[in-house]
């Protein structure tokens, strides 16, 4: 089963230039951008004697692996232009307010993508898109979740003419998104008055089809070759599965429905894996 797509107008996984097009050689009137992503799985304050990630909701969690695989990370940035604007959502343009959880409310009601503001900021300015690609060397495998635990993510190359992640000096870098593909899920999950004493089990593998995207700040987007990330598996994400939703009917046994566990899986996940700036 797959996470839902969303629409993605800035990039749709399709983009107005490539840098693959730039004939200068690396080094003159580029910029190397360098990007260091940290991935982390969230569990400070949560882990019980027992050795149990314990939810807000008072279940308890036993991990045995969190596997996350993905293509790469797509770097967006923007050629020079007169008048060019980088949205900030702690400054929204005006017609856009309460900018949160990626998207603003317009002056008309209606909720707005980041993307989507800053592609009619683009268009007022005449600037054209930029973007480059790393790829992901390797699935990111927690198995050990006794604290918090982070690991440094292998990148590979740029797919720019040179595969060395060069910008130009005026540009600036807008978007960074992370693309998902899928997520293998080994676990089991209790609880005093739902489950069985001794647990029930998860094991699920799930499809991604909707990029994780961070909007960067004008700081961050100005020619600064370090661009230091978190990859987050928040705690949020067990904290908000109500996993008594995902049971059968069946009143002669506890077990999981699969379709109904596949769909909290699928929210809670969409809604908090997070790709952040240090």
């Amino acid at each position: 089963m797959s996470l839902p797509s969303l629409r993605w107008s800035l990039t749709g996984l399709l983009f107005v230039a490539s840098l693959t097009s730039c004939i200068l050689p690396p080094g003159e009137g580029w910029v190397p951008i360098e990007l260091n992503v940290q991935a982390v799985f969230e569990s400070d304050g949560r882990i019980q004697e027992n050795g149990r990630f314990k939810t807000s909701k008072n279940y308890e969690i036993e991990f045995g692996s969190v596997e996350l695989l993905g293509l790469g990370f797509r770097l967006e940035a923007l050629a020079a232009a007169q008048g060019l604007v980088v949205f900030d959502p702690q400054n929204p343009p005006e017609g856009y307010s309460l900018c949160h959880n990626g998207h603003c409310h317009s002056a008309s009601g209606e909720l707005v993508d980041y993307e989507d503001i800053q592609e009619e900021l683009n268009q007022a300015s005449g600037a054209s898109g930029l973007a480059l690609f790393q790829e992901l060397l390797g699935p990111i495998n927690f198995q050990e979740f006794g604290a918090t635990s982070s690991q440094t993510l292998e990148l590979g190359p740029c797919n720019d003419t040179y595969q060395v992640c060069d910008i130009g000096q005026d540009n600036q870098l807008t978007n960074v998104l992370f693309e998902p593909t899928r997520i293998v899920l080994s676990f089991k999950v209790f609880h005093p008055e739902y489950l069985p004493e001794d647990g029930l089990d998860v094991d699920q593998s799930l499809e991604f089809k909707t990029p994780v995207s961070l909007t960067l700040d004008a700081d961050s987007g100005s020619v600064n070759t370090a661009i230091p990330l978190q990859l987050v598996l928040q705690k949020s994400i067990w904290d908000s599965i109500e996993f008594k939703n995902a049971l059968t009917e069946e009143p002669s046994s506890t077990s999981w429905d699969e379709s109904l566990l596949l769909a909290l899986l699928q929210t809670a996940l969409l809604e908090n894996l997070k790709l952040s700036q240090i």
